[in-house]
């Protein structure tokens, strides 16, 4: 049996990790299709036993052909109703977990970088029940509140069609967690994974065996997750200068902070923008300015205190900083800096065309592209806001004739604690 490690993995605390994630992150909102759905399925239940009653009791005495064929009739729909309802899709319906078929388990599974995890269950399983509304938890927190390149899958092995499926992994109880990790990404296997032969072989899958809750769940898919972050061990690193003045390389972020592990987040964005731009990160001992000689000309890196992201532009010589929000701990407004800065498209993502397509496996709508456009637009209303409030702040702190007005902090709220800071 695969053993799973309780030490932590490269990455955030988890004792903070927990805290936020287990207890602060909002809580999903189970559907009110259930409980409806438990009392239909009661109701078709009661049908069926009472059409069968009438048909053999009552109409023995009534002797009405045509009564004993209607209440036939409805007892067979009712108890097909029932058959048909214990073996439907329990994730078709939710907007967070993947519920695949053969086909689009190669697509969201094989032909991804992102770590996903797969429950194959079976509807009339009562364990799989009981798991029902934690894993509702793990894919609402994974796919809205996090982000992390991570996907949630389900597979109903009661199907017909997921029957082969189900029989290839060696499914023999139910509910069975898989983690799917995908290989180590390699720069000359380019066109390997471009076409037809970047198959299942290449994708480690293992049992996932530790507790079932959302803390322990999220925890373990996230050690699980590909690192392609270049990491610096300090701002005088040898290897730190050359790195960005290699000649007809793709464009360069860095991460500056004062951390000493890569973020679960900043390993999600080098993910989606694999091959595409090289991310790195370095841990600082100050605040101060850095001068780095690059490409035979001195370029200098503001200091900063906390945390901070830069976009080296190698035409303009010069370090351009993350400023749509202050913190650093929303993935897409980060995405949207990085491809307007660099000019560079993700591969994969909520804002790829990689992930428009997921959207559509995911939900069965067609219309991400309206989703991403409208999202777009948001983004862009909130960042001229920003620019307006900016200037509006820079002109009452030029007027020494009106007292400094401090703004109150902004309450934190369960959907700002559930995002991870880089």
């Amino acid at each position: 049996m695969f053993h799973v490690s309780t030490k932590p993995p490269s990455g955030e605390s988890y004792e903070l990790y927990a805290s936020i994630f287990a207890s602060e992150s909002s809580p999903v909102e189970l559907h009110q299709f259930s409980t409806f759905s438990a009392l239909f399925t009661l109701l078709l239940v009661l049908i069926a036993f009472a059409s069968l009653s009438m048909t053999l009791l009552g109409d023995v005495k009534k002797k009405s052909l045509v009564s004993y064929l209607s209440n036939s009739i409805i007892a067979s729909i009712s108890v097909a109703l029932v058959a048909a309802r214990s073996s439907a899709d329990e994730y078709a319906t939710n907007p967070n977990i993947y519920e695949l078929t053969p086909s689009t388990f190669n697509k969201v599974v094989y032909r991804s970088n992102y770590t996903t995890i797969v429950k194959f269950y079976a509807p009339w399983c009562g364990y799989c029940q009981r798991l029902k509304p934690i894993y509702e938890k793990l894919g609402k927190l994974i796919n809205q509140d996090t982000q992390y390149s991570i996907n949630v899958a389900s597979v109903n092995c009661e199907n017909e069609e997921n029957k082969p499926l189900c029989s290839s992994m060696r499914i023999q109880s139910y509910p069975t967690l898989l983690i799917f990790r995908p290989p180590k990404y390699e720069l000359d296997e380019t066109k390997a994974k471009k076409s037809k032969r970047y198959q299942s072989q290449q994708h480690a899958n293992e049992v996932y065996n530790g507790e079932r809750t959302v803390k322990d769940l999220s925890k373990f898919l996230i050690s699980r997750m590909k690192n392609y972050v270049q990491k610096f061990h300090n701002l005088n690193s040898d290897d730190l200068e050359p790195w960005f003045g290699q000649e007809g390389t793709r464009p360069k972020l860095l991460l500056v902070t004062q951390k000493r592990t890569i973020n679960p987040l900043l390993k999600s964005l080098a993910i989606d923008f694999l091959e595409r731009v090289d991310i790195g990160m370095v841990s600082k001992d100050d605040s101060g300015n850095r001068t780095f000689e690059i490409g035979k000309e001195d370029v200098v890196l503001p200091g900063v205190e906390g945390s901070a992201l830069f976009y080296y532009d190698s035409e303009g010589k010069k370090f351009v900083k993350y400023d749509r929000t202050e913190k650093l701990d929303d993935k897409t407004k980060i995405t949207q800096w990085i491809i307007d800065v660099t000019k560079v498209n993700p591969i994969e993502g909520p804002l790829s065309k990689k992930g428009a397509k997921f959207e559509q496996y995911r939900t069965g709508k067609k219309s991400k592209k309206s989703t991403t456009s409208s999202e777009l637009k948001k983004i862009q209303q909130e960042e001229t806001t920003r620019k307006v409030k900016s200037k509006s702040q820079k002109v009452k702190s030029e007027d020494k004739s009106k007292p400094e007005v401090k703004s109150k902090p902004e309450k934190a709220t369960a959907k700002t604690l559930a995002h991870d800071e880089l």
